[in-house]
C-alpha cells in the first residue's frame, strides 16, 4: 500500500520502507526531521502495519504470496520464467488475496480524483460473492453527489486515521472536504454527528475497525450501534468498551484476532530469512510486532501513547515513538537511508525482498531497485548486470543483497528471459 500523498512521501507496507520527498537528510545531527509532518504521517502507516490486525494481515498476505511466487519460480529451475507471475492459481493463498483486496476497498488515484468536489449522499451495505462456495461478504459503498460509488475499506481508514492524527499533533485546521482523508469524518457526520466534535472519537473508532479483518464494515456498523443506543462518552477511549460489541463472532478480544495474522507473519519470517546471517533482521521484525501485540489493550497502545504525549510537542513525540517502536527504512530522494542501529547491518536484505516481490508481481522493471542504494553505501560494487539481469549476481562469489535473497530462496538456477516478459 502506498500513501495517497506520494508527492510528499510514501510508505511501502509489508516491507517497512518509507520515502520522504526531500534531498535533505531525513534526520540531521541535532535529531530534527527534514519534513516532520510528512514523516509523522508515513510513520503512522508503519505503526498501523505492525500494530493493527488489518495492517499485519496485509503484510502477512504479501509475505505468503512472495513465498508462493518463489515456489512457483523454483518449478522452472534450469529454464526461464516469464513475469509477472499470475497469483490466481495458488489455492488458498489466491483466495485470501482476493478476500484481502475486498477488505482493502478502493484506493486508486483515479478513484480518489472522482471524490473531489463531491459530497457524500448515501451509505450502502451490499454483499459480494467474491469467493465461490463461501458466504457473501458485506462491504460499504459510499454514494456521492456526482453519482460515483466508492468502496470504503481498510486503506481509506488507514489514510483517514493518519490525517486526523497529523492534524491534532501539528495543530492544523481539519479539512472535512479533503477526500479520501476526510471520509471517516464524513461517514461519522452522516451517521452520528454528535461524535464529530472531537476527532479523537473518530480516531478510536478507526483503530477499533483496523483491529479487524474488514475495517470498512466494522467502522460503519460501530457507528450505527452507537447511534442506536444514543451513546455519549466522557473520554474517547471509553468507545473501545462499547465498540467491542461490534466485532467478529468467535474472538474474545483484540489480541485473539491479532493472533491470526501474527502466526502467519512469524511463519513467513522463518521461511524467508533462513540463513544465519539473516537472524538479526528476522528477530528485529518479530520483536517490533511482538511489542505492538503486548501493548494491545493497555495505555501503551500507540494511539493512547500519542494522546498522552502530544502535549510535549511533535519532535519529542516522534522521537519517543521511534525509541519505543523503532522505525522503517527511511529514504530521501538521494537513496540515502536512515535506520535504527539494530537494522543497519541488514537493511539491504529487506530492500532486496521488496525488489524480488515487485519483479514477480509486477514484472515492469528488471533493474535492481537497490542500485543507487548499494552505490551510495558502496556495497559489493554495482555493475551493469544490476540494471538488466540482477539475478545473475547470484553466480558471483561475493553476494550482493539481491543475490543473497535470490540464492538463499533456492532461485540460483532460475533465469528470467527478457523476451518472455509479458
Amino acid at each position: 500500500m502506498l500513501s495517497v500523498n506520494s508527492q510528499s512521501g510514501l510508505y511501502n507496507s509489508s516491507f517497512f520502507k518509507m520515502v520522504i520527498n526531500t534531498d535533505r537528510p531525513i534526520i540531521d545531527d541535532r535529531g530534527r526531521f527534514a519534513d516532520e509532518q510528512t514523516f509523522f504521517h508515513e510513520y503512522i502507516h508503519y505503526l498501523q502495519d505492525i500494530a493493527t490486525t488489518f495492517g499485519l494481515m496485509n503484510t502477512s498476505q504479501t509475505l505468503k504470496l512472495l513465498l508462493v511466487y518463489v515456489q512457483e519460480a523454483k518449478k522452472n529451475r534450469n529454464t526461464t520464467i516469464k513475469i509477472p507471475l499470475s497469483n490466481h492459481n495458488f489455492g488458498n493463498v489466491s483466495i485470501n488475496h482476493d478476500l484481502v483486496e475486498m477488505y482493502n476497498g478502493d484506493y486508486s488515484q483515479d478513484k480518489y480524483r472522482k471524490l473531489q468536489n463531491a459530497h457524500l449522499k448515501l451509505i450502502e451495505h451490499p454483499f459480494n460473492n467474491c469467493i465461490p462456495g463461501y458466504e457473501s461478504v458485506e462491504y460499504i459503498n459510499l454514494v456521492f453527489s456526482n453519482g460515483f460509488k466508492f468502496h470504503f475499506g481498510g486503506i481509506a481508514i488507514l489514510e483517514c486515521m493518519a490525517y486526523m492524527l497529523e492534524v491534532l499533533v501539528f495543530r492544523k485546521e481539519f479539512d472535512k472536504n479533503l477526500s479520501p482523508y476526510s471520509l471517516a469524518y464524513n461517514i461519522t457526520e452522516s451517521i452520528y454527528p454528535e461524535l464529530c466534535d472531537n476527532l479523537w472519537n473518530i480516531i478510536v473508532i478507526c483503530d477499533h475497525a483496523l483491529m479487524h479483518f474488514d475495517p470498512g464494515t466494522i467502522f460503519c456498523n460501530t457507528l450505527e450501534y452507537i447511534k442506536h443506543y444514543g451513546l455519549t462518552f466522557e473520554s474517547p477511549f471509553e468507545i473501545y468498551d462499547v465498540a467491542k460489541m461490534v466485532t467478529y463472532g468467535n474472538y474474545d478480544d483484540y489480541k485473539s484476532i491479532f493472533n491470526v495474522p501474527l502466526a502467519t507473519f512469524n511463519e513467513s519470517m522463518d521461511a524467508i530469512f533462513i540463513h544465519d546471517d539473516h537472524r538479526q533482521i528476522k528477530n528485529w521484525s518479530k520483536e517490533i510486532v511482538l511489542k505492538s501485540y503486548n501493548d494491545i489493550g493497555t495505555n501503551e497502545r500507540f494511539i493512547k501513547y500519542i494522546y498522552d504525549n502530544v502535549k510535549y510537542g511533535s519532535l519529542q513525540l516522534i522521537s519517543s515513538l521511534i525509541k519505543k517502536y523503532s522505525m522503517p527504512l527511511t529514504f530521501n530522494n538521494k537513496d540515502e537511508c536512515w535506520t535504527t542501529d539494530i537494522q543497519s547491518p541488514a537493511t539491504s536484505l529487506y530492500l532486496a525482498l521488496f525488489d524480488i516481490f515487485y519483479k514477480f508481481s509486477e514484472g515492469k522493471d528488471l533493474a535492481c531497485s537497490l542500485y543507487n542504494f548499494c552505490k551510495a553505501q558502496d556495497l559489493n560494487s554495482v555493475n551493469t548486470i544490476c540494471l538488466n539481469k540482477p539475478w545473475l549476481r547470484s553466480k558471483e562469489i561475493e553476494l550482493c543483497p539481491f543475490a543473497q535473497i535470490w540464492i538463499f530462496s533456492g532461485l540460483a538456477s532460475v533465469n528470467i528471459d527478457l523476451e518472455l516478459i509479458y
